[in-house]
């Protein structure tokens, strides 16, 4: 596949602004290429297009398939498997939002939480100063645990509405009374 340069520009920019997230960048390559492709793609043309091995491509499509940002799209009289990302940026977020909580946040609060019952000698102010700081991060952790389940049970079209509702409270609150209006987020149907 021949890419243009808004789509080259693009993917090497997922790539890297994914890879500040933790994300592998070749795995977000793919994904990249697969979001700005118009048709589903095999393994060899990805392979092929972003110059990796085909193993590369392989473990990074499952890795994409295990968080549900890209599916198999079989074609009619080919044997071949092709794969397509989501069109709905809403449900990418959604989703990588629950699988960052599960991969990241729960382990963390579980290790918080169990740190926290060991270190329990309050005579010790360094001991009580590392708990303060622990009990703070369990707490963000905890409510930003609870916000991801709660995207779990929210249609696509709830989650937009949810953002953009809160975004344009946020920024109610932080500008000034003349200050020009919000932002507009786009609903689903508009991407």
């Amino acid at each position: 596949m021949k890419l243009s340069d808004t789509q080259k520009t693009f993917v090497l920019h997922w790539g890297e602004k994914a890879m500040k997230f933790g994300f592998n960048r070749t795995l977000a390559q793919i994904h990249a290429l697969l979001y700005v492709s118009p048709e589903a793609l095999d393994a060899e043309e990805i392979a092929e297009t972003l110059q990796i091995s085909r193993s590369n491509v392989s473990i990074s499509i499952r890795e994409l398939q295990s968080w549900g940002l890209i599916t198999a799209a079989p074609k009619m009289g080919d044997r071949k498997t092709y794969y397509e990302t989501l069109d709905s940026t809403w449900e990418m977020f959604r989703l990588v939002a629950i699988e960052r909580q599960k991969r990241e946040l729960a382990p963390s609060i579980s290790l918080l939480r169990d740190l926290l019952l060991a270190g329990n000698d309050d005579a010790d102010p360094t001991q009580r100063h590392v708990t303060r700081r622990l009990e703070s991060l369990l707490q963000l952790f905890e409510h930003a645990s609870t916000l991801s389940e709660l995207l779990k049970n929210l249609s696509v079209d709830q989650v937009a509405k949810l953002l953009e509702s809160n975004f344009s409270l946020l920024e109610q609150a932080v500008q000034p009374e003349e200050a020009a209006p919000p932002a507009r987020v786009l609903h689903p149907e508009e991407n």
